[in-house]
């Protein structure tokens, strides 16, 4: 099964990525698409089952967009 994958743009140090395809067990992985300096890390911050998910980063960066991939455990 290949994984979900996409982009989301994150403003202000957080995104919601709506998506019925993420499950409490899911690995959510992520990258920053562009080389930003300061960027900082970003992570999945909560979850919704069958519904969305929410990155966070640790700086709060305007307009940067961050890629992920879903992966079914």
């Amino acid at each position: 099964k290949l994984p979900i994958r996409g982009t989301v743009l994150m403003n202000n140090g957080t995104a919601t990525v709506n998506t019925i395809y993420v499950k409490s067990d899911s690995i959510i992985i992520l990258t920053v698409q562009q080389n930003t300096i300061g960027t900082g890390a970003v992570f999945v911050s909560s979850r919704i089952v069958g519904q969305s998910f929410t990155i966070m980063g640790s700086s709060s960066l305007n307009s940067v967009n961050v890629g992920y991939m879903i992966y079914d455990s």
